[in-house]
């Protein structure tokens, strides 16, 4: 994959493996997706308890571990 990013989406995931590859926890991760949820896409802190961040992480942490 040479072209990079689609959109700013896709940007905020490899930025989340990323973290995850570097050896961040599930729970940062979860933590950065949620402030980019609630302050930079706008979605207000009332969007989601966390839950889905949580989710999107430990399913990235899954692809991780299943690439080594």
């Amino acid at each position: 994959y040479s072209e990079g990013p689609a959109d700013e989406y896709d940007s905020y995931l490899m930025a989340a493996f990323g973290m995850l590859s570097s050896g961040k926890s599930e729970a940062e991760v979860a933590s950065f997706l949620n402030d980019i949820a609630t302050n930079h896409i706008g979605l207000g802190p009332a969007y989601d308890d966390g839950t889905s961040c949580q989710i999107t992480a430990h399913r990235l942490a899954e692809l991780l571990n299943g690439l080594t």
